[in-house]
């Protein structure tokens, strides 16, 4: 309801986020390359994204945004001058689901995180997907939330909205026997 950042900011103030969702805490200090975050480490950059929630966004855009780098902590390597994530997205939905389920959250909520941390980089590659691929990723049920996600996601990074723009465009122009044919 507009005050995600707010409100996690006062869980970490007064030591509950620790009691709450203490895989957050582990992305505080975790740094990113600034070429695409210049904002700086995972838990500012995921501070940004949810700051960035309208009032009456969807409970699972709002999870799968907060959660969406939660296993970058994890998953960072240095590979010479370079930080590398990968495996974070298929990790962290599996972390995202653990979470959820430990909130008490319904199966539907778990399952439509879990989609939305999974999927979140996969909109990079869309504008060199085969029109088949592009066919198959933008017809997944949830596809408005998380392009969504992505863009909130880029906004709270380097704003390139470059990809997200394409999967738009590539939506709008596609008719829906296109993108779901008989």
């Amino acid at each position: 309801e507009g005050s995600a950042r707010a409100g996690s900011e006062l869980l970490d103030e007064t030591g509950l986020l620790g009691e709450v969702l203490p895989e957050m805490l582990k992305m505080k200090g975790c740094e990113q390359t600034p070429d695409f975050h210049p904002e700086g480490d995972v838990y500012e950059h995921t501070l940004r994204a949810i700051d960035q929630l309208e009032d009456g966004a969807s409970p699972t855009l709002a999870l799968g945004l907060l959660l969406h780098d939660i296993a970058k902590p994890p998953c960072r390597e240095l590979r010479g001058e370079r930080t590398t994530f990968y495996g974070h997205s298929k990790q962290g939905a599996e972390m995202a689901e653990v979470i959820c389920r430990r909130l008490r959250m319904s199966n539907a909520t778990t399952e439509r995180v879990g989609f939305l941390v999974s999927q979140h980089l996969r909109h990079v590659s869309a504008p060199e997907m085969k029109g088949s691929t592009l066919k198959r990723f933008l017809r997944q049920e949830g596809i408005d939330e998380l392009l969504e996600l992505t863009r909130l996601d880029a906004l709270a990074s380097n704003g390139d909205l470059s990809r997200y723009e394409f999967c738009r465009r590539a939506l709008g122009e596609l008719s829906e026997d296109e993108i779901r044919p008989p």
